[in-house]
Formats: C-alpha cells, sequence, structure tokens
C-alpha cells in the first residue's frame, strides 16, 4: 500500500498543477489566502501546509496573472528564523513556476513566491512547509507513586515538524475497563491518579494512541509496575535509648498504607559520629543493618536495633531509610531521612598518654629555665567524657619530692604543660595523666616525661633542614641533620627522633596532634611520607641517649626540592653616604630552611627618572661568601647617583630569584669640578655682570645650590643662589669701583654651602666713570699746579676757566700749566688767583665737577711750608716732597735742604707724581 498510495498522491499533485497551469491561461481567480485579497495576484499549489516525511520530495506552483506580475521577476525563497534564500525554480509559461524540493532532515520553513518590482522585493504568497515523520513514541516515560498513595506519569514527546496529537488511556491489571486519564489531573505531558482514582494494584498499562498529517491512529504501550515506582514516607516515631557507655537501642515504625505495602520494604540503619566542631557534610555515614520486610497486613509493629562498639560520650545522628522492596535500589528513590541524635554516657578516661623521651623543651634564662613537657593529645573519642584536661605533676627524680609551683608559673595546654622559673641542677621527672568529670585515668593511662639537669642535657644535631619533594600527586618530606662521629660517641647517642605536627600560620611550636618516629642518628636523613597535602607541617628534632636527651628543637621553614628559592623578601639600606652605602637582610622561612652558603648582590647606576637597570646597563656584582653574613657595605660609589641594588641567596638548591628591587640614591657631596665659561655679559661704572656654566655634570656631585664668590680687591659679595632650570648661571657684582681692575674666584657649591675645592679664576675691569673732583689747587714757582687722582679712565685731561670767560684745555695727563701760558704774571701787587678747573675723561667725555678756589699767587723762587704734602725716611735721608719737587736733607743735622737739582748725581730724587718717588 505504501508504494502505490505514494505514488498516487504524485499523480494527484501532477494533475492538479497541469489542470492549474492550463487554467491559469484562462480567466482565474489569483487569491493566495480564502481571507482577504493580496496586493498582487498569485497564489501557491497546492493550497495548505505542505506536510512530508524526511527523504520524500514535494512540488509546488506560484500561479500570478501575467497582466500584472512579470514571470522573469518571480522566483521561490526559503524562509526561516535561521536561513533564508532563493530556490532554483521552473518557468512553465508566463503566469506559473515551478519548484521541486527534496529534505533528508527535519526542518520547518515558509515557503515563500517574492518578486522583484521596481527594484523592491514584493510578497506574492506564501505556504508552511513541515518535513518530519510520521508518529514517534513518548520518550523519558516516567512513573512515580509517593508513599503508595497516588501515581504521577509524566513524559516528553519527541520533537517532529509535522505536529502530533497524543491520546493517553490507560488499563489497571484486574480490571477490563479502559479508562483516560482524570479530567482534572492532566496535562499535555503529565497525568496523575489520586485518591479514588488510584487503584494499589502493581501492573497499570499505560496506552500512546498518536496522529498526524502523515500517519493516524499508531499506538505506543507502556507497563508500568506501581510498586517499584514506590517512594515511602520517613519512618515515623524514631527514638534512641542509651543503653551504656558503647551502646544504643533505635526504635521506629512505617508510615500508613506502607505498614501494609505487599511490594515489602528495605529498611536502612546508619550512624554518624559527630564531634563538637565538625561540618555535618563531611561526616560519613555508617550502615549496620539493611534489611528486607513484608509489613503485615493487620498489625502495627514497631522495629528496632542496637547499636554497639560506640565511643563513650561522644555525640551520634542515627538514620533509618525507607526504600521499595520491588526493583532494584536506586538512590532518588529512598524516602526522606528519619534523624535523631543522641550521645552516650560517660565514663573514666582510658587511653593512655603517649611521651617520648625527647618529648620536652628547654628555654634557658640566666639563673633559671622555662620547661615545656610535650605529650601526643588524646583523641576526641577516647576523652570519655566531659571536662576532659590532662593533670601534670613534677617531682625531683633523685629524691621523690614533688615540686609544688604557683598558678602563675605553670600553663597546661591541650598537648604540652610550660613549667617556669625550674631549677637548672635539678633532674625532673613529669607524670602526666588524662582527668574528665568522672575522675582520673588509671595508672595504666599515665605518662612519664624525664628533664636532665642542665649539664646533663644533650647537644642539638648541628644541622637540621627539611626538604619537601613533590612525586605526583604525593609529597614527601627530607629530614635532613648532622650529628659527628665524635659527638655520637661522646654522649652515647642512640637515636634521633623526628616530630611533625599540623601548623596552622605562625607559631614556632606544635599546637597540634604531637606525631614522631625514632631513627638511627648516623642515617643523616629520614624521609617522612604519607602527610596530609595542602597542609603546613611544622618539624622537630631530638637526640637521645639511654638517659638522656637534647629536648625538641623546632623549625617551621621548609624548602621545596627542585624548585628556586623565593626571592629575599626584605632587603633594605640602613646607611647611605655619598660614596658608601650599608645594606642589609633578612631571610624568610624557606630561604633560611634552604641553608645559603652565600648571597650574590647586584647593582647598577640608573639615570634619575627610571626605575629599573636597562639590558645595557654596566652590572656591578658582589659575592658574599657567608651564609651567616646579613649585612655588607658597598664602597667606591658615585655622589648624588641613583643605584639599583638586588640580592640572590645561594644554596645546595641552586641560587635564588633575584630580590625586588632596592632604589636609592647616595648623598650629595662638594663638587669635583670648576664653574666654566665665565664671562662678562655687561659691565658699567659699578658693577660687572657675570655669566658661567656649572661644573660638567659627573663634577657635581649633587644640586648645585649656590656659588661662592670672593674678589681681589676684596668685596662682601653675597651667595648667588644657583638656576638649576638652566645651563648658565647669571650674576650682577655691584659696589664697585669704576675703571678698576677685580679678580673674582667662583667656586660651587652643593647643600649646606657644601663648597667645592676647585674654583675659576676670572679678572674683569669696570667701566669708564665719571672722573672724580680736583682735589686742591695752588700756585708754585709760577705754575698753576692741581692734585688729581680719580680719573675713572684710561686718561683725562682738565678744562680751567679763568679770568674774563678764559678757558685752558691741557693735554691728557697734565697736572700744571706755566702761568705765562695763561697770561698770568704773579706780582707783589697781584696776591691772589681764581681758577675753575674739572677733569675730562678723555675717551667717554665723561666731565666731572667744576673745582672753584682762589689761590695765591707766588712770586718765582719762593717757597712755602704750606706745600709740604708728605714727608718719610728714605736711604738715611730726610725726603720733603713739595707740589711739584721733592729736597733732600740730612736728617741727622737737619740744615738746610738742597734743590734736587744742586744734589750730587747719585743723591738726586725725581718724582713724577706725589705718590711716587723714584731713585735716579
Amino acid at each position: 500500500m505504501g508504494p502505490t498510495r505514494r505514488v498516487g498522491v504524485v499523480a494527484i499533485l501532477a494533475l492538479l498543477g497541469l489542470a492549474s497551469v492550463c487554467q491559469a491561461e484562462e480567466e482565474y481567480d489569483y487569491q493566495c489566502f480564502k481571507f482577504g485579497r493580496a496586493l498582487f495576484p498569485a497564489t501557491i499549489r497546492p493550497v495548505g501546509d505542505i506536510n512530508r516525511e524526511v527523504g520524500s520530495s514535494y512540488e509546488a506552483y506560484c500561479l500570478f496573472d501575467p497582466k500584472r506580475v512579470n514571470v522573469s521577476e518571480v522566483y521561490f525563497q526559503h524562509w526561516s528564523e535561521v536561513d533564508r534564500f532563493k530556490i532554483p525554480h521552473e518557468v512553465l509559461n508566463s503566469s506559473a513556476i515551478k519548484v521541486v524540493v527534496q529534505h533528508d532532515e527535519m526542518i520547518d520553513y515558509k515557503l515563500k513566491c517574492m518578486m522583484t518590482y521596481k527594484d523592491e522585493t514584493k510578497f506574492l504568497c506564501e505556504r508552511k512547509v513541515n518535513i518530519g515523520y510520521p508518529p514517534q513514541d513518548v520518550q523519558n516515560m516516567t512513573c512515580i507513586s509517593k508513599n503508595w498513595e497516588q501515581l504521577n506519569c509524566s513524559w516528553v514527546e519527541p520533537q517532529n515538524p509535522v505536529a502530533v496529537k497524543y491520546y493517553l488511556t490507560y488499563v489497571v491489571a484486574g480490571f477490563r475497563d479502559t479508562s483516560r486519564c482524570p479530567k482534572n489531573q492532566t496535562g499535555k505531558t503529565w497525568c496523575s491518579w489520586e485518591n479514588t482514582d488510584f487503584a494499589q494494584r502493581d501492573e497499570w498499562i499505560l496506552t500512546f494512541t498518536a496522529n498526524n498529517a502523515l500517519k493516524s491512529g499508531v499506538e505506543f504501550v507502556h507497563n508500568i509496575s506501581v510498586y517499584e515506582n514506590v517512594i515511602p514516607k520517613p519512618a515515623e516515631e524514631l527514638t534512641a535509648h542509651v543503653q551504656s557507655p558503647h551502646s544504643i537501642k533505635l526504635s521506629w515504625k512505617l508510615p500508613h498504607p506502607i505498614d501494609t505495602f505487599p511490594g515489602k520494604i528495605r529498611q536502612e540503619v546508619s550512624y554518624r559520629e559527630r564531634p563538637d566542631e565538625s561540618l555535618l557534610d563531611e561526616l560519613e555515614w555508617i550502615v549496620v543493618n539493611n534489611s528486607l520486610i513484608k509489613p503485615p497486613l493487620f498489625e502495627k509493629v514497631t522495629y528496632n536495633k542496637t547499636i554497639d562498639n560506640l565511643y563513650a560520650y561522644m555525640q551520634y545522628d542515627f538514620r533509618v531509610r525507607l526504600h521499595t522492596g520491588t526493583g532494584k535500589i536506586r538512590e532518588h528513590m529512598w524516602s526522606d531521612a528519619a534523624v535523631t541524635t543522641q550521645k552516650t554516657d560517660p565514663k573514666l578516661p582510658t587511653a593512655k598518654v603517649r611521651t617520648d623521651i625527647g618529648t620536652f623543651e628547654i628555654e634557658q634564662n640566666v639563673n633559671s629555665r622555662d620547661v615545656y613537657v610535650n605529650w601526643q593529645k588524646i583523641d576526641l573519642v577516647f576523652k570519655n567524657g566531659p571536662d576532659f584536661s590532662y593533670e601534670v605533676q613534677v617531682f625531683d627524680d633523685n629524691s621523690g619530692r614533688q615540686i609544688n609551683k604557683t598558678s602563675g608559673e605553670v600553663e597546661i595546654q591541650e598537648n604540652y604543660a610550660k613549667f617556669s622559673n625550674m631549677e637548672n641542677n635539678v633532674k625532673f621527672r613529669f607524670e602526666i595523666r588524662p582527668v574528665n568529670k568522672v575522675g582520673r585515668g588509671g595508672d595504666e593511662t599515665m605518662a612519664t616525661v624525664i628533664v636532665p639537669e642542665k649539664s646533663e642535657v644533650l647537644m642539638f644535631p648541628s644541622r637540621f633542614q627539611v626538604i619537601v619533594y613533590t612525586v605526583g600527586n604525593n609529597s614527601i618530606y627530607g629530614i635532613k641533620w648532622n650529628i659527628t662521629k665524635e659527638k655520637i660517641t661522646s654522649q652515647n647517642i642512640e637515636s634521633v627522633t623526628i616530630y611533625w605536627c599540623k601548623r596552622r600560620q605562625y607559631e614556632e611550636r606544635c599546637l597540634d596532634k604531637l606525631d614522631w618516629i625514632t631513627v638511627n642518628p648516623e642515617e643523616k636523613m629520614k624521609n617522612i611520607t604519607d602527610l596530609e597535602k595542602d597542609t603546613l607541617y611544622i618539624f622537630g628534632i631530638s637526640a637521645n641517649s639511654n638517659k638522656s636527651s637534647s629536648g625538641i628543637k623546632w623549625i617551621s621553614c621548609i624548602a621545596s626540592h627542585r624548585s628556586k628559592l623565593p626571592p629575599i623578601d626584605t632587603f633594605d639600606v640602613t646607611e647611605v653616604s655619598s660614596t658608601e652605602v650599608e645594606l642589609e637582610w633578612n631571610l624568610g622561612c624557606k630561604a633560611r630552611s634552604a641553608e645559603p652558603t652565600g648571597f650574590n648582590i647586584s647593582y647598577c647606576i640608573i639615570p634619575r627618572n627610571e626605575t629599573d637597570c636597562r639590558k645595557d646597563s654596566d652590572m656591578h656584582y658582589i659575592a658574599v661568601a657567608e651564609g651567616n653574613v646579613y649585612k655588607i657595605n658597598v664602597t667606591s660609589l658615585l655622589p648624588f647617583t641613583k643605584y639599583v641594588f638586588s640580592i640572590a641567596s645561594q644554596s645546595e638548591l641552586g641560587m635564588s630569584k633575584w630580590s625586588k628591587s632596592l632604589t636609592l640614591e647616595t648623598n650629595q657631596d662638594k663638587p669635583s669640578g670648576p664653574p666654566r665659561e665665565v664671562r662678562v655679559i655687561d659691565k658699567g661704572q659699578k658693577w660687572i655682570y657675570l655669566a658661567w656654566k656649572p661644573p660638567h655634570p659627573e663634577e657635581q656631585n649633587g644640586i648645585i645650590v649656590t656659588y661662592k664668590i670672593t674678589s681681589e680687591p676684596p668685596l662682601n659679595i653675597g651667595w648667588p643662589a644657583a638656576r638649576n632650570n638652566s645651563d648658565v648661571m647669571q650674576f650682577n657684582i655691584t659696589g664697585l669701583e669704576a675703571y678698576t681692575i677685580y679678580k673674582f674666584e667662583i667656586v660651587a657649591c652643593t647643600q649646606n654651602r657644601n663648597c667645592g675645592n676647585s674654583s675659576v679664576i676670572y679678572e674683569a675691569r669696570t667701566g669708564i666713570g665719571v672722573p672724580g673732583p680736583v682735589e686742591r689747587i695752588y700756585v708754585n714757582d709760577d705754575r698753576l699746579q692741581w692734585n688729581h687722582d680719580e680719573c675713572n679712565g684710561p686718561t683725562c685731561y682738565f678744562e680751567i676757566r679763568y679770568g674774563t670767560n678764559e678757558t685752558y684745555i691741557s693735554k691728557a695727563g697734565q697736572t700744571a700749566v706755566n702761568l705765562r701760558d695763561l697770561d698770568i704774571n704773579c706780582t707783589e701787587h697781584r696776591e691772589k688767583i681764581q681758577v675753575e678747573i674739572r677733569a675730562v675723561s678723555q675717551d667717554h667725555q665723561l666731565k666731572g665737577q667744576w673745582l672753584k678756589e682762589t689761590t695765591n699767587c707766588q712770586i718765582p723762587g719762593s717757597y712755602s711750608d704750606d706745600h709740604v704734602s708728605r714727608n718719610f725716611e728714605k736711604n738715611k735721608f730726610f725726603v720733603v716732597q713739595y707740589s711739584h719737587h721733592a729736597v733732600v736733607a740730612d736728617p741727622h743735622h737737619r740744615r738746610r735742604v738742597h734743590h734736587p737739582y744742586r744734589l750730587p748725581r747719585s743723591h738726586r730724587i725725581l718724582w713724577t707724581k706725589e705718590s711716587e718717588i723714584v731713585p735716579v
């Protein structure tokens, strides 16, 4: 029937298509849908949704009015949410096109007939295409009966683009009638039977009848076991009765109607310890019973279970769970748990305190010692009662005398006791017992630790190191020590004990459960395995003889094998000068545990605006050959220079990573070079404006703050401040004398006026100034003379005004003029001369002040004592200097002086200026 039917369908569609094409040539009603009218007359054949099975094909025709639609503009389009594209078509005539499409997988989309009209896309008609399968069975059929009082079934309809309708009917075994789901208790993918609709029979038959456009009347049958799908309610009235410190009896009942369930019930009884600080999720349940029972129909039974071998004074959780006895055990089918909590009765401690010959520590004081006695703390499960603690008594082991200490001298914790101010020369015996509220433990629980007197305590091993090795997911702790054969022999050392316990973060002694192992002292290494991964541990060691021990020496630092040592994290500078720095470092835990054999220090110079050494930096290295040195003085550095230091440790594990960079700057020092390129920018009569450059950068040795300037002739010059934003320093020196040569010495200075030893010397002359006033005018030996010392320039000449508007201009440097040249005659009748005189700078025509004076007009050949200006002793002659000449007298005889030109030649003195006397 199948193949014949398919051929028939295709033939019918082909005939319909041909009939449509033929009819299209005649007058035809082009309408896409039964409702409304489209803008353009067109339709798609076949009409309605196109439903096909996967693997088959379909034909479709787009028919349109050729009077309004051009066939060259019409095409088919595949249109879906994820894909849109044109479908190749066949043109049948001017009013019809055709497509043939086949799909090999499920798909649904819209088949659209479109046209391009005036560069726009226009809709003509569309059909829904569904490619799928005939009806298939529902999936994930699941039924659950809660407490055997109802049945809930759910399922998932398989995906199918060709829509399928499912109808559910059921038959309960033993009944003939077929029923549908209760109307108020059904949905598209679920059905529920409750109360009177639920029959407590085991076997149900559920039948799904399915229909779609490809096939109708398909049935799928599901056989359901109700008993196998029952999830009971929790057990009821669960109680726990304490029968002894180690035994508890549980009692409970089954919920109704499970207490009459014919399919049997599985009962699981379990318990777990519940320490006070434990997380419940981490506690494991211990199953003590997993039995299968068939509840009696007419009797309400109480079920009991006694659990033995429990710990005394321990809190327990007890749990009962129920499961249907039909079918396999499935975890999700267990009932909710019924849980109760109970604590067993207490009793005396029975666990022995565990110690070893070396489980003590000594902290030595000046005249006494503090003693720590250690033991392995008893597990919580063996405390046996409330108020658990340890009783520690101490005795003089030689005399048996009990030693009583004050409460302030004794501290007792969970795993150690500290006794302060203990004598050095006494051998102590410590007795440790467990105690709880019921009482003290017996003698079998007591432990003893002997602490020798100070002189008998053994020495620790000279080397103690812990290295962790990682092997796969496991960690192996390698314990290394060293005891010389001489020490083993001299101290009768028989064993070495390795101790370990968990540590939290920073403690330096064990605060958790203490464990240990005793080994031969000559082995020098022992691997500790099977410790918890990702847990911090602290390790200790003791050397033991038959009668004494060194006690425990702890180490909390552990190095990692085959991994680089961690960088030194504490690296700092303690002292800085201009050419030296003192560096200091401390080792972290792992670096110390690796027992470094030395250190490497590197440094370089960096620019002031940078923080790290460059790749091409000139690196310097210093090797510190001793592993116990943590300080070094680095010398021969440059002043006011930025350095970057780093340090790495060296050990048998290799060299560590370099530490974080330490950046520092040496202090400033006095400059080592002089200022450069001194020059005069400008100058005046009483000032010189100098400019210079600072010393070369490598000679500055700091920030040039100021300059020191001294001069010759001496001046009081200030400290000009440096201008660090400029390469050229400028300074105006004032208060100078005109046309005077000055010698300036300039020195650069850093902070606190720390001036260098190198200076630059520069000479400069001030500018030509206004001549000073003539000092005096007088007449001597027919000559008008005047005194003038302040020319303030290379040369000066003089303007003389006399008489009535008469002016005389002298030659440069001339300081006297003959009266006859002025037409002045001195006679007895002419005793006074009125003269005005001033100096004029010959180069700049700068004119001095006028000196107006009336002087005596002396007759030639006469002298006056008023003309004497200076006298002094020279070559044993008394020299008297007059205005225009000098005479010499014998100072002893004081006889009349002689005119110099009348003296013997060897005694003559000729003067050129008032301040100069030159022998001739």
